[in-house]
């Protein structure tokens, strides 16, 4: 039953603008830290003079439900063994029409695999999975949507 499945849409049409400054998280910052001043809270698992906030994102991220605009994760996923606490808890903390963006290696690069912490490769079509929908297109629904709650427009 794909109407289960819960998506972050955009905020419906007419609905009011508020103008604020975006809140941003920067997933597995490490030494690439994004400007502060742009709204970005740098987090890692380790703390360090440039994370703002440490915790594991496998784990319950500390924000709020529908609090965050922004959350981008750069050379993070492919060290996680359990990525789909991560697209549970980017889809918790994000607002209706807030963004995702994740940058891992090409799978089929020899780079997803030369680094001994991957836990494994990234493909284009693996995100394709986490869109509403996707399941009952394919045909494919030994792993429907609905038990991950959850689906990114």
């Amino acid at each position: 039953m794909l109407s289960k499945v819960q998506s972050s849409p955009a905020p419906p049409v007419g609905s009011r603008l508020v103008f604020r400054n975006p809140v941003r998280l920067n997933i597995g910052c490490g030494r690439s830290p994004m400007p502060k001043e742009d709204g970005w809270i740098n987090c890692d698992l380790y703390p360090g003079p440039q994370v703002d906030r440490a915790f594991d994102a496998q784990g319950r991220w500390p924000f709020e439900d529908g609090s965050i605009d922004e959350v981008h994760s750069a050379h993070t996923l492919e060290h996680l063994t359990d990525h789909m606490a991560f697209f549970r808890e980017a889809y918790r903390i994000l607002r209706h029409g807030g963004k995702l963006s994740i940058r891992v290696p090409h799978g089929w690069h020899s780079s997803a695999w030369w680094d001994f912490t991957h836990v494994r490769p990234w493909l284009q079509e693996a995100f394709a999975t986490l869109q509403p929908g996707f399941t009952t297109f394919t045909r494919n629904l030994q792993h429907g949507q609905e038990e991950l709650g959850f689906a990114f427009w």
